[in-house]
């Protein structure tokens, strides 16, 4: 499908991207028997990604999605700065909203998904083939463990090019 990738300037990049296909639907999945709907999903989303002469990025991003007539938003803004090298520190913070639980399910018939959070990380390009991240990253809203108290959770992700 559609992916538009323009380059205004050498320092920006603006991308639009239309995605299709057939997914499982979150809130219609039953844990006892596995059993699930999968339906066509679109997804568009579009980006933009500003990288100073210095290293520094800036990243925002808007999705938006429809699957079995279930709409879902979500939009972030990450900035990543170079603290070595190979070494660069980030921050994210991020909203989605799926009040047809599309994405991320619903606990609770008839609850509107609204998350909001945050993350900071660490990536190290090991080499021109090899990436390892560390993130931390906090929701608030669904997945609250307790009333009141966001979810928290810590990743470790390594990525090799082939």
């Amino acid at each position: 499908f559609p992916v538009t990738i323009y380059r205004p300037t050498p320092t920006l990049l603006l991308n639009f991207n239309y995605f299709r296909s057939r997914e499982q639907h979150a809130s219609r999945f039953t844990p006892t028997s596995g059993a699930s709907a999968t339906d066509t999903r679109d997804l568009i989303d579009f980006y933009a990604i500003y990288r100073s002469r210095k290293g520094r990025l800036i990243t925002a991003s808007l999705y938006r999605g429809i699957q079995a007539g279930d709409v879902w938003t979500q939009a972030n803004l990450i900035a990543e700065i170079p603290v070595a090298p190979t070494v660069a520190a980030s921050v994210r913070v991020e909203q989605l909203n799926d009040p047809g639980g599309v994405v991320v399910g619903r606990e609770q018939p008839g609850k509107s998904p609204r998350l909001w959070g945050y993350s900071s990380g660490l990536k190290w390009q090991i080499s021109n083939k090899i990436l390892w991240r560390l993130e931390y990253r906090r929701l608030n809203g669904l997945f609250e463990v307790q009333p009141g108290k966001p979810f928290s959770y810590l990743t470790l992700h390594a990525g090799i090019v082939l």
